[in-house]
C-alpha cells in the first residue's frame, strides 16, 4: 500500500470503495480486518488511514454486539486529503535553512547598517572636534 501522505487521496478512496464493496457483496457494514484484508493491507496501516478518515468525517465507526463496523458518512471530504500538501523531511530542512539564511542575512544587514551609522557618527565626532581645535587655534 501506499506509504507516504500525498497518497492518502489514493488511500481514501481505496478504502472507502472497499466499505462499499464489502457492504454490497456481505449485505451489512464491514469491520477493519474485512476492509484490510480486501485491500491487502496491513491492520495497524489500516488502522492509521481509518483514524484519519475518522478525524475528516469521511468514515463513522459504529459499535455493535458483532463488532466494530464502518459506514461512509461523507465521501465528498476525501477531497480534503487532494489539496493537502506535505513535505518530506528534506523539504522541510531546505525551508528551514532558507529562513534561518534569510534571519542570518536580515541579522547582517542590520549589523552592516549599524556600522555604518556607528563610522558616520564617529567621523561626524571627529570633524567636530577638528572644527573645535582649529576655532580655539585662530581666535
Amino acid at each position: 500500500m501506499l506509504k507516504n501522505e500525498c497518497n492518502l487521496y489514493a488511500e481514501a478512496h481505496l478504502f472507502v470503495a472497499a466499505i462499499r464493496v464489502l457492504s454490497h457483496t456481505q449485505k451489512t457494514p464491514p469491520a477493519l480486518d474485512q476492509v484490510c484484508r480486501h485491500l491487502a493491507m496491513s491492520l495497524e496501516q489500516g488502522g492509521v488511514v481509518l483514524r484519519k478518515l475518522q478525524k475528516e468525517d469521511i468514515v463513522e465507526v459504529v459499535e455493535q454486539a458483532h463488532g466494530n463496523r464502518l459506514f461512509i458518512k461523507a465521501h465528498l471530504n476525501i477531497e480534503k486529503f487532494r489539496h493537502a500538501k506535505t513535505q518530506s523531511a528534506l523539504d522541510k530542512a531546505m525551508a528551514e535553512f532558507k529562513s534561518d539564511k534569510e534571519t542570518m542575512s536580515e541579522k547582517i544587514a542590520a549589523i552592516r547598517a549599524d556600522q555604518a551609522r556607528k563610522k558616520k557618527d564617529l567621523f561626524a565626532q571627529l570633524e567636530n572636534q577638528l572644527k573645535k581645535e582649529a576655532d580655539a587655534r585662530h581666535p
